[in-house]
Order: structure tokens, then C-alpha cells, then sequence
């Protein structure tokens, strides 16, 4: 199969996270309920027993998939001490930060009390609490047995795909040798008529010249959370950096390569945010684990105008269905060669070469 954005056929990778020895009978009804929604599920059932050199494999998984699902009960998930998070939670929060569509889906059942109580130590109830609240912070379901959960989803994820549009996937061969040779002409016609249309309203932009670019430096506000694990304590607080133009750009400009949701977009905003600062905040406050980084709504919807004024970006509003749209980011002929001139590798010239070699 080959990823594409438009077929009859289309059907979405969707991956299922939880722990296992509770949930057996909750994944068998999830499963069953996104094969008979046409989706292609994923999760757990691929890998052999978990271990740290697995989770390199765990990420590239959920990096394929279209969109992720977590439920949870009363169990945590594997963990060892020292790890502050199991591979349920590490799960969740790669897919969030790699801004894909996800929905939470936590048991909330007549005996949730005795559940709650049952079988785990004071550490892992309170573990799964923290879990539980951070996944409350956006909608979830709830649900009290596996049928009621596989309706939850079967419910849910329609309207999340309707709400996040994503690539799928089609057959391969579904075409004929002609018509993918048809389409890529119209592809190609596509794209000089919409570089046309881009010279063509360049007029209604602003001289480039007077604005903040290349190695300016551009204010960004966040806010983040110092968490005492000790005392229970979530403090949330905020801060503000002032990376360059280019170095922003650099670090959001390969999401724009191709077509890119404005969430997705935020996202890795979010996370350069967040590797740019976290020793920094850590040493502001010695003894907390900080952690979830957002960027300020208003600075990240002024970068976007910026990187459009200077001509780097554009939006294209994508269909989802009668009378509704998406709004995406994608690279301008001249956002395209800026980033290549920041990201690519160059060759050693000849006089750094014979440097390196010595002169032994």
C-alpha cells in the first residue's frame, strides 16, 4: 500500500493504546469495532514483550498511524522506577506531540471504586489518577463495559476524522499505468498554475524588507507545568523565549513539505519550544519535572501571518465535506529553497578537508 489523499478506497491506520492483562476483552471489542469501520488497527499486539530498546519501533508505529486511541481502567501500564511515565502514557504523549488526532476513552463503571482500590499499590493508583487527569484536560469518553467502549469508538472516531482530515491509505496498483501517468501531468499542471497564482498575489503582501526575517530575533510567550511528584503538585506557569526566524523556521518548516494541518504545525512548534527551554526552566525550578510546553495562541497564529508575509508559506483551505473546510500549511517555491538552504548538509570544502587531514 502507498499513503494518498484522495481514493474511494481510503482506509485509516489507527493506533490503540492501554495496558493489556485488564483490557484484554475492551482491545478485542476496539479491534473488531475499527475492522468493521473499514481502519486498519494497531497497537501492542505487534511487539514482542516491551523493553527500552523497543520503543524506538513503538514511536515509528504511532508515527504511521492516522490517528490514535487510548483506554484506560485501573491499571498504569509497565514501568520501571525511575521512569516517571509507563509505555501507555509515553505513547500518548508522542502522539500528541507529534500533533496526531486522538481521543481518550477512560472506564467510569458502577464499581469504578472497588477498581480503583483493587490489586495495585498506593503508587500506581495515584500514577494512573495523574493519567487520568491529563487525558481529562481534552474530551474523552467514557464507557463501563466492552460493548458499551466499541460504541464509544465506533461513535467517536468518525468525528474525529471528520474533524482531522488525514492522508489514509489506498491500494497500491488501483489505477491504471495510464491514469497515474495522467494524474501526475495534472499534478504537475497543479502546482505551476498555483506558483503562478503566488507570484500573482504577492502584491498584496508587504515589502519583506521591513519585516522581522532570517536572523531577527522573535519574542515567543509559553506556558508549561512544574510538577512536584513528591507532593502531588501541578503548578502551571509561563515564560517566554526569543529564538530566531530561520531557527523557527527550521524547526516547523519540514511539517510544510507537504500539506500540513495548522495543528499538527503547533505541535512541533511545541516541542522545539519545550527542547529550547527545559534545562533552562529546570534550573529555574531545582527538584520539579517540567514538561507540557504550549506556545501562546496569539504567537503562534502572528508566526503564521509572518511566515506568510515573507512569503515562506501559504494556507489552502482543504474540504472535509459539504460545507466544511481545514485550514493547511504548505511551502512556497520560496519557503521550499529558504529551508533547503537552512536544513541541507553541505560537502567539507577542499581546504577544511586537507585540514582534517593534517599535514602528517
Amino acid at each position: 500500500m502507498y499513503r494518498g489523499s484522495v481514493s474511494m478506497d481510503k482506509r485509516y491506520q489507527v493506533f490503540v493504546s492501554s495496558t493489556y492483562k485488564d483490557l484484554k476483552d475492551e482491545r478485542q471489542a476496539v479491534m473488531h469495532s475499527l475492522l468493521e469501520m473499514n481502519c486498519i488497527p494497531a497497537g501492542m499486539e505487534l511487539f514482542p514483550a516491551a523493553n527500552e530498546d523497543l520503543w524506538t519501533l513503538i514511536a515509528k508505529v504511532i508515527d504511521d498511524c492516522d490517528y490514535y486511541l487510548v483506554v484506560v481502567k485501573e491499571r498504569f501500564g509497565s514501568w520501571t522506577p525511575g521512569r516517571e511515565c509507563s509505555y501507555t502514557e509515553k505513547e500518548y504523549r508522542h502522539a500528541r506531540d507529534r500533533g496526531i488526532p486522538s481521543a481518550a476513552f477512560l472506564f467510569e463503571g458502577p464499581d469504578w471504586a472497588a477498581v480503583e482500590q483493587g490489586g495495585q499499590t498506593a503508587d500506581e493508583s495515584r500514577r494512573v489518577r495523574e493519567f487520568r487527569e491529563l487525558l481529562a484536560e481534552r474530551s474523552c469518553g467514557h464507557w463501563a463495559t466492552p460493548d458499551e467502549l466499541a460504541r464509544r469508538v465506533a461513535t467517536s472516531l468518525p468525528s474525529l476524522i471528520r474533524g482531522h482530515l488525514r492522508l489514509g491509505w489506498v491500494r497500491a496498483g488501483a489505477d491504471s499505468a495510464d491514469d497515474q501517468e495522467g494524474v501526475a501531468k495534472l499534478h504537475k499542471r497543479i502546482e505551476e498554475l498555483e506558483a503562478q497564482l503566488a507570484g500573482a498575489q504577492q502584491g498584496d503582501l508587504p515589502d519583506i524588507a521591513d519585516l522581522l526575517q532570517g536572523e531577527d530575533p522573535l519574542p515567543l510567550k509559553f506556558r508549561f507545568v512544574a510538577e512536584d511528584t513528591h507532593f502531588d503538585i501541578h503548578e502551571p506557569s509561563t515564560d517566554q523565549f526569543r529564538p530566531t526566524v530561520n531557527e523557527v523556521f527550521k524547526a516547523i518548516g519540514p511539517r510544510m513539505m507537504a500539506l500540513e494541518s495548522q495543528q499538527s504545525i503547533y505541535a512541533a512548534l511545541n516541542a522545539f519550544t519545550e527542547k529550547e527551554n527545559v534545562s533552562r526552566m529546570e534550573q529555574a525550578w531545582p527538584g520539579r519535572k517540567v514538561g507540557s510546553f504550549v506556545v501562546d495562541q496569539g504567537d503562534f497564529d502572528t508566526l503564521l501571518v509572518q511566515l506568510r508575509a515573507l512569503r515562506l508559506i501559504r494556507m489552502k483551505a482543504l474540504e472535509q465535506g459539504p460545507g466544511e473546510t481545514h485550514n493547511c500549511w504548505i511551502l512556497t517555491p520560496r519557503g521550499t529553497g529558504v529551508l533547503t538552504s537552512l536544513r541541507a548538509i553541505r560537502r567539507p570544502s577542499a581546504f577544511e578537508d586537507l585540514g582534517d587531514r593534517g599535514t602528517g
